[in-house]
């Protein structure tokens, strides 16, 4: 089983939470970003995304180990944040309709990724949410996931609790990023 790594941080939320928002604030006071999927998985994603429900789970899932393999190196020499990582691949997947069978059959390799030190749950009232949605542009997964993302939140606790994850929720609602990044900046000391 991996240890927590005080150093790896990760940010989980529904879309329109100010969870980029936020990455990019923290990637301007030095730490190193990272997100789900990587980058160089991204030629692929379209395929995953129209592909069967497992094979995507699987895309995702090997995201997220690549990305806890990798902050495990950086680590040592810098803070890292990961945008989106493993709760959000369990709860969404979960919430699609992926059967519990099928997760189970991958708890033995989760138990080995890369464990944060702090998840940071981004949370926002959900007429504000709407409004940033509006405002940058729904597209076709923001309006597919209203379905879902009640269940996509319980996710996020269940998963949390189930794997051992630190699990900090914090109200973006009427937060500046800025602030955002200082109450983070509080939970890292």
């Amino acid at each position: 089983m991996t240890m927590s790594n005080e150093r790896f941080l990760a940010v989980e939320g529904l879309d329109g939470v100010g969870k980029s928002t936020l990455v990019e604030q923290l990637r301007s006071t030095g730490y190193c970003v990272l997100s789900t999927p990587p980058d160089f998985f991204k030629g692929a994603r379209t395929f995953f995304e129209r592909a069967d429900l497992k094979l995507r789970f699987i895309y995702y899932l090997l995201g997220v180990m690549y990305v806890g393999k990798q902050a495990n190196k950086i680590q040592t020499d810098h803070w890292v944040i990961s945008d989106r990582y493993l709760l959000t691949t369990l709860s969404a997947h979960e919430a699609m309709g992926l059967p519990q069978e099928w997760l189970s059959l991958f708890e033995p390799l989760m138990e080995t990724i890369e464990k944060p030190g702090n998840t940071f749950l981004l949370v926002c009232d959900e007429g504000e949410r709407a409004r940033r949605l509006l405002a940058r542009g729904m597209n076709d997964v923001d309006i597919k996931n209203t379905k879902i993302n009640k269940q996509i939140m319980s996710g996020y606790f269940k998963w949390s609790q189930k794997l051992g994850y630190q699990l900090t929720a914090i109200d973006t609602t009427n937060l500046s990023p800025e602030t955002t990044v200082q109450l983070i900046e509080e939970f890292r000391q």
